[in-house]
Parts: structure tokens; sequence; C-alpha cells
């Protein structure tokens, strides 16, 4: 007798084929339920998982464009807005750097950018500041350096910027950056202020209103613990709409472009990724049903677990606790232990932890506690980073 085509668990109208048992495995020589302790991607929960079983639909339909509009709106949320007239959040297909690039080659080449650097990403707004803009200055300190007040203040004074670049959480350290301190001192002079908090929004504290923030940028696969493809900027309202008689320097990147097709449309102006969109919007569902002092709370409490299991062993923090957010922390290998070797020997028991770059590189190692981790997970990595180091 023939087999009845099965029906898909999620959506029962779609039926499955009987498929060859002999067919290899789409995942064939990937090693399965890896505990992502970095600071992204990172794993998800099962229901952003089943989110990317959604059903078809068309991206200039209404399914899409009430999709987009809920989306913005929750990001909006994340990103503590509370006066939706005043700030509005734009999706953009990319990662966190395409947020980025889409800001800074928007507001045009004359306009005068400060850019405040400690680390490797505060290094690459530089980059990309130097790209598109013919007057950036730097206040540039060591990896790992916290930044005095006075000193941005003598940065401001003197360079007179349009707008000022910064990074919220300096991934490559795991330094927090004092924002509201910076927008405060913006707001005095009327400077625009643009923050990088592709790594810290829904782990730390945001507040683009009470921060002066005038653009602020995310992506969905770190702390939003949703999956890579999506990044984010909100901003003022008058500030979108200010770029509108700009010479923009990108097309596919033009922010006010996106601003105007998702703001007057709920549309995107290219062909949007529509998969990572369901999961997306999955993910803050989470977060706002947790209510965003809750979500926060419990990433800190698994970064002070971890932390004082580390500690136990012997490791020791490249910065003092008080700077650090409450992402991921950085610590130095020990004098006989290579990071390749450290790496390794935690991907055989089945974690992944990123090593140091630029000054850093081989002299630290990262353990993030964004994203679906949950105790059991930290006690079982704990013992194989006990075991790693041991057997060293």
């Amino acid at each position: 007798m023939e087999a009845k085509p099965r029906r898909h668990p999620l959506f029962p109208g779609n039926e499955i084929e009987k498929r060859d048992l002999e067919t290899p495995p789409v995942f064939s020589g990937i090693q399965t339920d890896q505990g992502l302790f970095c600071p992204g991607p990172v794993n998800v929960s099962n229901e952003v998982k089943e989110a990317l079983l959604h059903p078809d639909i068309g991206h200039r339909e209404v399914e899409f464009t009430s999709l987009l509009k809920r989306i913005r709106q929750k990001l909006s949320s994340v990103f503590g807005v509370h006066n939706f007239l005043k700030y509005t959040s734009v999706v953009i297909n990319g990662s966190g750097s395409a947020a980025n690039e889409a800001v800074l080659s928007s507001i045009g080449r004359n306009t005068r950018v400060l850019v405040l650097s400690n680390g490797e990403f505060g290094e690459r707004l530089i980059e990309l500041s130097e790209y598109y803009q013919d007057n950036v200055f730097t206040l540039e300190l060591n990896w790992g350096e916290s930044f005095k007040p006075g000193d941005i203040e003598k940065a401001l004074d003197k360079y007179k910027p349009d707008l000022v670049a910064m990074v919220h959480h300096e991934t490559s350290t795991g330094m927090l950056n004092p924002i509201s301190l910076v927008g405060k001192l913006c707001r005095t002079r009327k400077v625009q202020l643009f923050v990088d908090t592709v790594s810290s929004l829904a782990a730390e504290t945001v507040d683009v209103e009470k921060n002066h923030i005038t653009y602020c940028t995310s992506s969905s696969n770190k702390a939003i613990a949703s999956v890579c493809g999506l990044s984010f900027v909100c901003g003022r309202v008058s500030a979108f709409e200010s770029l509108r008689d700009v010479r923009r320097q990108t097309r596919y990147l033009d922010l006010y472009r996106h601003y105007k097709y998702e703001s007057d449309l709920n549309q995107t102006p290219n062909t949007p990724s529509l998969t990572v969109y369901f999961a997306l919007e999955t993910a803050l569902n989470q977060i706002l049903q947790d209510g965003l002092p809750a979500r926060m709370a419990k990433i800190e409490r698994k970064a002070r677990l971890l932390r004082s299991e580390m500690a136990k062993m012997g490791l020791e923090a490249i910065i003092p606790e008080k700077q650090m957010s409450r992402v991921l922390t950085t610590l130095r290998l020990p004098d006989h232990i290579s990071y390749d070797y450290l790496r390794d020997a935690l991907k055989k028991r089945g974690f992944v932890i990123y090593g140091g770059k630029g000054p850093l590189e081989n002299k630290v190692f990262q353990v993030a506690n964004i994203g679906e981790i949950d105790d059991q997970s930290i006690r079982k990595f704990v013992m194989a980073l006990r075991e790693s180091l041991a057997q060293a």
C-alpha cells in the first residue's frame, strides 16, 4: 500500500513527501548542539527556530507590511523609545556593520565627525568615517582604557564636530563605554550622537531618548538572540528627515531611502530576507514578554555566575568588573596555554569561545553569556573549561 504523505507539524496544509532514508543529513560534518559562549552568533530558543518555518508570503503583500510594522514598533521599545512620534526604527538587511555604514554613508561628506575609540570596533568606526567623510577627528585610547570626561570635553571643544560616533559595548575587551555622559555633553553643545549598540542592545540600558542619541545601531544575532542577517537604526525622526537633501554615497544602504520606504509604506526598498524577519519578531516578543529589566537581570546573573567560577580557577579578567558589560568576560590566557589549544579543547567538548584580536591576540580569550544559555549549560561549560585547563 502506498504511503500517504505526512503533514508538517507546524503547517498541516503543507504536505511533506516521504524522504529517501539514504539521503545524507543537511548538517553532515557539523558538530550539533554546540554551546556558543561567544558574543554572536548565539544559541537561539526553540521558538525562534520554529519561526524559521514560516508560511510562504509575498514580500510586497499585506502580510509582510504588517510584520515589518510590528517589528519596527517592538524594536523601538527595546531601544528605549517612549515618544514614537519623535523616534523611529529602520530595519536593514545585513549585519551590524551594514547599519553603521548606512549611517556614516548617508550623513554627507562635509559632516565633521569625532570618533571615540578604545578598541577594535571603535577603530572600525574610524575606518568607516574616513571612507565617507572628509573631516574626521579622533579621541583614541589604548584598548581597554576608559574615557575620562575631561578628555571628551577637550576633544569636543577642540574639533567642534557635527556628530560624535562611539561604541557602547566595546566587544574586543568587554568594556562598557559611557553613553549617558557623552549624550549630555553632546546635548549641551548641540552635537549629534551616533552610538553603535550592536552587542549591547537588550543586555545593557540604551535608552535613546534619555541619552540624547541621534542614531543608534544594533543587530539581530547578539543579545537580541535571533538569527543573523538583520541590523537596525533607531533615530530621531527629524534626523532621518534631514537626510533628504544630503548627497548620499551608497544606494543599497541609503538610510533616507530605507526610512521613507519603511515609514511611508512599511516596506523595504530591496527584497528582504523574509525568514529572518519572522525569527526576529519572535525574539523581540520574548524580550518584551519578559520585560527588558528582567532580561538584563538574567544576563547579568549568568555573567556573575561565570565570573565567579572562572575566578576560582585562577583566571584573571583584563579590566575591572565595574567597567565590564553584562555580555562577556575577557580573560588573560595562562602563560603555559595557547589560545589555539584552549579553543580546540573546548570545541571537542562542545563549546565555542572567542580569542583576542589586535594587541590582545594570543593573550586573552572571551566567554560570552548571551543567547539561549541556561544554568545547566553554564555548569557543563565550567566543567569543560576546568578540564581543558588541567590537561594543558
